[in-house]
């Protein structure tokens, strides 16, 4: 005994790092050198109350470790459990009694985390299952702050009341091939996340599946990223934002090969900075997304880029692109999306002012909706808009529901610049657009670019398209989504979810 003491503080005064292990039939004692697991601690706290300088990695076996206060991580420490999911799986999960704080509406409190840490670095948590029970859930699974290099995958965090994985002013962090579920189900001042961050910079959040069976809620929540990638997740929210990045500066953070259902909601309603300041062609790329909400993406956002996703809406009562309030000057641009079964409006103002929304060779179909159907161009009166500009899309409208191109009246024509439109079953078509043809599809093969490329017979589509003065628009020539000279843009959405 006395010699596995001594090596074990040899080992902490050297700066020596090692191995580590926990077990359900190990001991927290401090005769108990952990580093085997025969020899293994009981507890994940107590592991990391006697790591050694430098860097360590604990290995967990599999079974259930109940937790019941917030355990502080340090740097470069690598949390290795058996498996997220399975007979051999690594639970951490919250007692049942883990008292909860009361006042949760005026702030969410850091106390009710099962992890945390802050101004560290060099962080890697995997293949680990994180819960608490419904009825008694905590805030969160994990909570970062100020830190950096920090890794977490492979695991699965469940029912949790705020934000189950939270990142706060971190850099260079990695989420990725997990599974959330229930982890917004409670609202403090404002909702959390599944995923929540807030001034998140150069950093990635991808192939997680993320769902909820109860109400309200988001799937990422977050704001203020600087160079950011939000990509291969699937994000099935009920009655809830699949994502929402709003309100603060967005400096280059990209959303794309998502398969998402719910709105994605980034509005900054006043003119937010201009993203080329910090080297970002865009404040917001929205792209190769396949979106089904019919309340499709929340703005405004200046400098924001929604392009070549296939929105293929599935419930009614929404719009596509929404300028939800205040006085925003854009730039906005909209381009090569194919959008099937428009329910209201492709592009609609709710309140506020709106400038400099180019909407360019898309391809869009509307629905039969009814009492809800709307123009294609949602604007109600002149003086809250200017410098829309409308061309090269296809426009196609039921046969026994045409749709109005846009309001006729309050001087709305004079500010929306529409040119070189092909409009099929749309009624009040400005001159300069092109009625009475008909463009054919494939309407076989994958969706959405097999699907819905054009045949060899649209000819009124080929060669047609005129120069658009905007970035973005490379050598387009051809009216609609798809440009038949090009190779098709790989389609590349995730695979099925992992089952609860």
């Amino acid at each position: 005994m006395y010699v596995t003491v001594l090596i074990f503080a040899l080992m902490c005064g050297s700066g020596f790092s090692a191995d580590f292990y926990v077990s359900k039939k190990g001991v927290d004692q401090a005769d108990q050198s952990g580093t085997a697991m025969d020899a293994s601690f009981a507890s994940l706290a107590y592991a990391v109350s006697r790591l050694p300088e430098g860097k360590n990695t604990i290995h967990i076996a599999p079974g259930e470790y109940t937790i019941n206060k917030s355990i502080t991580l340090t740097n470069d420490l690598t949390i290795k459990g058996s498996g997220a999911r399975g007979e051999f799986a690594t639970i951490l999960k919250a007692d049942d009694k883990w008292s909860l704080k009361p006042n949760f509406h005026k702030n969410n409190p850091t106390n009710e985390y099962l992890l945390v840490f802050e101004k560290m670095k060099g962080l890697e948590i995997s293949h680990l299952s994180f819960q608490s029970k419904p009825e008694h859930r905590i805030t969160g699974a994990l909570y970062c702050m100020r830190s950096k290099e920090i890794n977490v995958h492979n695991v699965d965090v469940r029912e949790f009341r705020w934000g189950g994985v939270h990142f706060e002013k971190s850099s260079n962090v990695k989420v990725s091939n997990s599974t959330l579920h229930n982890c917004s189900v409670e609202k403090s001042s404002w909702w959390g996340g599944n995923i929540r961050s807030r001034y998140l910079s150069d950093s990635e959040i991808f192939n997680n599946t993320i769902t909820s069976d109860t109400g309200g809620g988001y799937g990422y929540k977050a704001s203020g990223h600087t160079n950011v990638r939000v990509h291969h997740n699937y994000i099935k929210m009920n009655k809830g934002f699949s994502i929402e990045s709003a309100h603060e500066h967005e400096y280059g953070l990209e959303i794309d090969h998502n398969h998402l259902i719910g709105c994605v909601s980034v509005p900054k309603p006043n003119q937010s900075a201009d993203p080329s300041k910090r080297g970002h062609k865009y404040s917001v790329w929205i792209h190769h997304n396949y979106l089904e909400d019919s309340y499709t993406i929340e703005g405004p956002r200046n400098h924001m880029r929604v392009s070549h996703n296939y929105i293929n809406v599935t419930k009614t009562n929404g719009r596509i692109y929404t300028h939800h309030g205040g006085i925003n000057k854009g730039p906005i641009w909209i381009h090569n999306n194919i959008i099937n079964n428009v329910d209201r409006s492709v592009v609609w103002m709710n309140r506020g002012y709106a400038a400099n929304i180019h909407f360019y060779n898309n391809t869009v179909f509307t629905a039969n909706a009814g009492e809800r159907a709307g123009a294609l161009f949602g604007a109600w009166e002149a003086k809250r808009l200017d410098n829309w500009t409308v061309q090269n899309n296809i426009f196609i409208a039921p046969i026994d529901q045409p749709r109005s191109f846009m309001a006729q009246g309050r001087g709305v024509p004079t500010k929306i610049k529409s040119e070189n439109n092909i409009c099929v079953n749309i009624n009040n078509v400005p001159e300069g657009n092109i009625t009475g043809v008909e463009p054919k599809f494939s309407m076989k093969g994958l969706k959405p670019w097999e699907y819905y490329k054009p045949t060899s017979e649209s000819l009124n589509l080929i060669d047609k398209g005129i120069k658009v003065e905007l970035p973005f628009n490379g050598d387009a020539i051809d009216i609609g989504a798809i440009e038949l000279g090009a190779k098709l843009p790989v389609w590349d959405i995730p695979a099925a979810p992992v089952s609860k």
